[in-house]
């Protein structure tokens, strides 16, 4: 694909709209920034930003993706031409009418959105035809006369359509593959449904070949023109957003898939403080990034029998006097708090501590903080000792979570000596107002629970390794760690033991955000389970804070969050 050609086409397209950059922008969820670059040859787009646009453009994707280099042109179209017609030795091997183009398709995807395009249209057609195929000789089987005809009609009409769109390739004119089923929407599900089809119809020995699918697909899951097209438009929005130093990671199938530094963890703001570029390995105060750790270290505490998930926080003492004020206070996560009732430590572990303990979600990170005063309750210690540097909490923390998960730049709790320098290299918060950012008084607070960790986002890729391969919890924990806890009438909450959980556009989304405005730190860690998938990103101002409501989980309202999904998880066509 030629840049000037894909900045020539898209200046034409959109002046013959008579849309501007910003309305052009406003129709797609491409930035402003990146349709500039685009239009001045700068870039090349990846698909997805191609096909918001051509979208929003009411235009083929062809359109904006025609090639001004001969030679280019003449390697495509050979290309084509083999992904069009491989499909017909399928009329003497069966299933190689699938196989074949899936391979190519596979090869080929990433090197030009024109082959992903046409390469899922054929597979899309051949999926349908053998479908209609075993339908058709089930109908011969059991209905006279129109089953024979039905049968009779399918493979001449399927190398009718095959021929007509080598006959359009040679032509240049795109493809059609009429009554096709879409089975391939996106990449991961795609390949699954053709496996899955080709199961369904008896061929055992593809069983033994999906390694090799999974192998591949895996590999083509992220490549690097993604990375470098969502890397580019994530630092647009960090911009947009006003914060100075971002960093991100991305883990796919259990590996660290990519991260980064965007912007500075430093800078001067008029005190003489000089730049400092933040890199992958830049601590952050996470805020409530801390409680999935938190949610985990109880449940081995409780597999250990250090702690009763059942037994009441109510017996901690003190709590009558604490829970009373919270009650008749005007804070938020006072509403209905019934100080009399049982409330257990799995109540304040799943926020259903509000109401009637154990019915109703509502977020509650007050009676999380609550959770280090009881762990020094248990092992016999002042409630106080909770506000010392390195509490219990903190110690069983690096025991049981951070050592094993080898999360060498992550402190639990600000005075962790062994780690000094975590704190000493932690980024600057900032809170940005009127045009100009202002630094945040660096956080000086204990381990509480609701917050207090600091990490770095290749060391949160580690404890996502380490969650998701088992290595630092057993088995019978992981099936309970994203369980969601229950209402009275079965319906699931939205949350589990530290994390948000919920269901967006048919994928399970498991996360926490993090947002502490008075230290001026912000942070998002999402997991798409169904793909393997992990996004983390941890920012040193209040940027990635998008008002989740307190009674729902609502991660797509992030417009981070947002960004990742389109990018890797969901369809734009």
């Amino acid at each position: 694909m030629q840049k000037s050609s894909i900045a020539e086409t898209l200046i034409y397209q959109r002046k013959l709209k008579g849309l501007s950059q910003e309305q052009l922008a406003e129709k797609t969820r491409v930035t402003v920034r990146t349709i500039q670059r685009l239009e001045k040859g700068e870039v090349t787009p990846h698909l997805k930003t191609v096909k918001m646009l051509a979208a929003a453009l009411e235009i083929d994707i062809d359109d904006l993706l025609q090639l001004d280099n001969p030679g280019n042109e003449t390697i495509q179209k050979k290309w084509l031409l083999l992904m069009h017609s491989s499909p017909f030795i399928g009329f003497v091997l069966p299933f190689m009418n699938i196989l074949l183009p899936l391979f190519i398709w596979i090869h080929k995807r990433e090197d030009n959105p024109v082959y992903e395009q046409h390469g899922r249209a054929v597979i899309n057609f051949q999926l349908t035809m053998t479908l209609v195929f075993v339908i058709a000789f089930v109908a011969l089987l059991t209905i006279k006369g129109l089953g024979f005809y039905f049968f009779l009609a399918v493979l001449p009409y399927a190398a009718i359509v095959m021929l007509s769109n080598i006959v359009l390739v040679l032509h240049n004119k795109g493809c059609r593959y009429p009554l096709a089923i879409p089975f391939l929407k996106i990449n991961k599900t795609g390949i699954v449904a053709t496996v899955t089809l080709l199961c369904a119809l008896g061929l055992t020995d593809v069983m033994t070949a999906r390694p090799a699918f999974a192998a591949a697909e895996q590999q083509l899951a992220i490549s690097d023109q993604q990375l470098a097209a969502f890397s580019e438009e994530l630092d647009n929005l960090r911009q947009e957003n006003h914060i100075p130093g971002l960093a991100v990671a991305i883990v796919a199938d259990q590996q660290l898939r990519w991260s980064d530094g965007l912007g500075s963890s430093h800078f001067d703001t008029g005190d003489g403080n000089s730049y400092r570029k933040t890199t992958a390995d830049t601590p952050f105060w996470i805020a409530s990034v801390t409680k999935p750790m938190l949610g985990l270290l109880f449940l081995k505490l409780a597999e250990q029998d250090i702690v009763n998930l059942e037994n009441p926080i109510n017996d901690m003492p003190g709590w009558r006097s604490f829970c009373g004020w919270l009650a008749q206070s005007t804070i938020v996560f006072g509403q209905d708090l019934r100080c009399n009732e049982k409330i257990t430590i799995r109540h304040v572990l799943n926020h259903t501590v509000n109401g009637q303990p154990g019915t109703a979600f509502l977020y509650n990170p007050i009676m999380y903080s609550r959770l280090s005063r009881y762990l020094e309750y248990l092992h016999g210690n002042p409630l106080a000792a909770a506000e010392q540097g390195h509490n219990v909490m903190a110690k069983l923390m690096q025991q049981h979570i951070l050592g094993p998960a080898a999360m060498e730049r992550t402190t639990a709790g600000q005075w962790q000596s062994e780690k000094a320098t975590v704190f000493f290299d932690m980024a600057q918060g900032y809170h940005y107002t009127n045009g100009r950012y202002a630094k945040r008084l660096r956080p000086d607070r204990h381990f509480a629970g609701g917050a207090g960790i600091v990490s770095t986002v290749n060391d949160l890729a580690r404890f996502d390794i380490a969650l998701d391969t088992a290595a630092i919890a057993s088995t019978a924990i992981m099936q309970t760690a994203f369980e969601p806890a229950k209402a009275p009438d079965g319906t699931a909450l939205p949350y589990a033991f530290g994390w948000y959980v919920q269901h967006y556009n048919g994928e399970k989304l498991i996360w926490h955000g993090g947002w502490d405005e008075e230290a001026g730190f912000s942070a998002l860690y999402l997991k798409i389970p169904g793909r393997n998938l992990t996004f983390i990103i941890l920012a040193n101002s209040e940027g990635i804070y998008w008002r989740n409501p307190l009674d729902k989980a609502q991660v797509e309202s992030s417009a981070f969050a947002q960004l990742f999904l389109n990018h890797f998880v969901f369809d734009l066509n």
